[in-house]
């Protein structure tokens, strides 16, 4: 993507595109209004994609402690449930599959 000069001639803009069958493609604007005018469009869409990055970012940060207090409360919760499974006489095969009733588990 950029300015490339061909022969004599001054610089010409080209932009590459992907096409959906996978070729590459170079897209033809010019050296005029046109040129400048797609640059600034791409430039004003990268900064919108920064923009949004950082918001998410920001986002991220934010959410980061509560995250961890979840995880840690699922991690707590399944421990407390896998010893009241046992503990009710229950208990699972190498596998970690389903929970099965010991035979002759007196409560």
């Amino acid at each position: 993507m950029g300015w490339e000069k061909r022969g004599q001639a001054g610089p010409y803009y080209y932009r590459s595109v992907r096409l959906p069958n996978g070729k590459v493609r170079k897209l033809y604007f010019g050296n005029g209004v046109v040129a400048y005018l797609e640059i600034k469009r791409i430039a004003e869409a990268k900064a919108a994609l920064q923009a949004e990055k950082q918001a998410i970012l920001k986002e991220q940060r934010r959410t980061a402690e509560a995250e961890q207090l979840v995880d840690e409360l699922v991690e707590l919760s399944s421990l407390l449930f896998e010893a009241t499974m046992l503990s009710a006489g229950y208990w699972r095969g190498r596998d970690y599959g389903k929970w099965r009733k010991r035979r002759g588990f007196k409560e």
